[in-house]
C-alpha cells in the first residue's frame, strides 16, 4: 500500500524493491567472483561474514557471502567448498527455494560425498 506524504506524494513500500535489489546484487556478486583471483585466506573470512549474517538473520547477505566465498576458495580446497555451498544450502532452506537447496547439496556430495550433514539436508528437501 503507498504511503502519502505531507507534501501529498505517495512512495512505495520499500520490500519489494530491497527484494529486487538483492536479487541484482547476488548476481552480480557471482559475476565478480568467477573472474576474481583465488585465496583461501579471502574465501574463509567470506563465509565467517556469511556465518554472521547468517546468525542475524540476514540470510539474502549471508547467501552472497557464501556464493563470494565458494567462487574465492581455490579449487583443491574441497572441503571449504563444500561448507559454502552446505551453507548457502542453509540459505535456500530457510527461504524455502528448494532446488537451490537440491543444487547446491548435490554440488557440495561432489566436492565431498561423506558430507552427511549436506546429504541429510538434501533428503529434507
Amino acid at each position: 500500500m503507498p504511503l502519502v506524504k505531507e507534501d501529498g506524494h505517495t512512495t512505495e513500500p520499500l520490500n519489494g524493491k530491497v527484494e529486487e535489489m538483492e536479487g541484482e546484487l547476488s548476481e552480480c556478486s557471482e559475476e565478480a567472483a568467477d573472474e576474481g583471483p583465488r585465496s583461501l585466506p579471502e574465501a574463509q573470512r567470506l563465509k565467517r561474514e556469511g556465518n554472521d549474517h547468517y546468525k542475524a538473520k540476514r540470510v539474502s547477505l549471508a547467501m552472497d557471502r557464501y556464493t563470494l566465498a565458494y567462487a574465492t576458495c581455490p579449487k583443491e580446497e574441497k572441503m571449504v567448498r563444500a561448507q559454502c555451498l552446505a551453507n548457502r544450502a542453509a540459505c535456500h532452506h530457510y527461504f524455502s527455494e528448494w532446488e537451490g537447496v537440491i543444487e547446491d547439496c548435490t554440488e557440495a556430495l561432489e566436492l565431498d560425498p561423506s558430507y552427511t550433514k549436506v546429504l541429510l539436508r538434501r533428503a529434507n528437501a
